[in-house]
């Protein structure tokens, strides 16, 4: 059990892992920040990228998804300006009949 905690915690100075990191981040804030996608769905689109690396890579990839939509949901109220809605929920209420 040492050894799996060792092991992790080497994975951590690892480049590679930093590389994923940051392609999960720009990847989760640029699908994260389009209107009416949410972190969920992104998380959802990009999983399968996911299935083709490591393991060991995959899971800091798919945190960087999280995370970077997770930010930029934050900024969505700015879109409210726009009169776009930025959540599927009230894409119904909108629409013309």
């Amino acid at each position: 059990m040492l050894d799996a905690f060792i092991e992790g915690f080497f994975l951590l100075f690892r480049i590679d892992t930093y590389f994923y990191i940051c392609i999960g981040l720009a990847l989760g804030m640029f699908v994260g920040a389009m209107p009416g996608l949410t972190t969920t769905l992104t998380m959802a689109i990009l999983l399968p990228v996911s299935f083709k690396l490591e393991p060991m890579l995959g899971i800091p990839f798919l945190i960087g998804i999280y995370k970077g939509a997770s930010t930029v949901a934050a900024f969505r109220p700015s879109w409210w300006a726009f009169r776009e809605p930025v959540h599927p929920s009230p894409l119904r209420s909108t629409a013309p009949l």
